[in-house]
């Protein structure tokens, strides 16, 4: 294939339902973010920071954070996602903040993206997210399960029950949703793999006649 089809877990539930876009979204002019999207990219990047440092949220009320005054809300945003974090790392032992997974990265098709927050031990792995925009998302999402299987592959550790996790002040408490680790890779063989083999098949040049 003369161009790697790169797959991204944002847009998964896309090119799950119809592996064709994939190819006909090729070539389509970037845009850059938003001034909502640079506003979540912000309070993701101060809750990483916090997490660091070991501050607060609100020690960054009215500062820049990545060209962004930070207001009341957007530190609450941060606090809400770092709680989770600090949460996550008492209970699991292992937490990474902002991790890159790849779940294929072969000469035809890259899958691939960065995880918000990744937390495993006691034989559980939670993916947690953090959405700062008001439409909401559920938690049993295509974007969260790639990152899981992703994050399987990569820290290679004993893991049975699969948690998703979203934060979204917007819509009130974080919801999580969880499954088997079974169950995560027969959605893989079921759902994921056939619409990347799709995806594939698609971005293939049509034989001559």
């Amino acid at each position: 294939m003369e161009n790697k089809i790169i797959l991204r877990p944002s847009s998964a539930s896309r090119w799950i339902a119809c592996p064709a876009s994939v190819r006909l979204s090729e070539g389509v002019p970037y845009e850059p973010a938003g001034e909502a999207a640079q506003i979540g990219t912000a309070i993701h990047a101060l809750a990483e920071k916090c997490f660091g440092t070991g501050e607060r949220a609100d020690a960054y009320l009215g500062k820049q954070v990545e060209g962004i005054t930070m207001t009341q809300e957007n530190v609450d945003f941060a606090q809400a996602h770092l709680d989770h974090i600090t949460n996550l790392k008492s209970e699991l032992g292992a937490v990474k903040v902002e991790q890159y997974v790849t779940v294929i990265d072969d000469a035809d098709i890259k899958l691939g993206g960065t995880a918000d927050v990744i937390g495993f031990g006691n034989g559980i792995l939670e993916i947690a997210d953090l959405k700062t925009g008001r439409g909401y998302v559920d938690a049993d999402s295509e974007q969260m399960k790639i990152y899981a299987l992703g994050t399987l592959a990569k820290i290679k550790k004993p893991v049975e029950t699969v948690r998703l996790s979203i934060i979204q002040p917007h819509s009130g408490d974080t919801r999580t949703h969880t499954m088997t680790v079974d169950e995560l890779n027969s959605w893989k063989a079921d759902v994921l793999l056939p619409a990347i083999k799709e995806a594939a098949d698609e971005g293939r040049p049509a034989k001559a006649i």
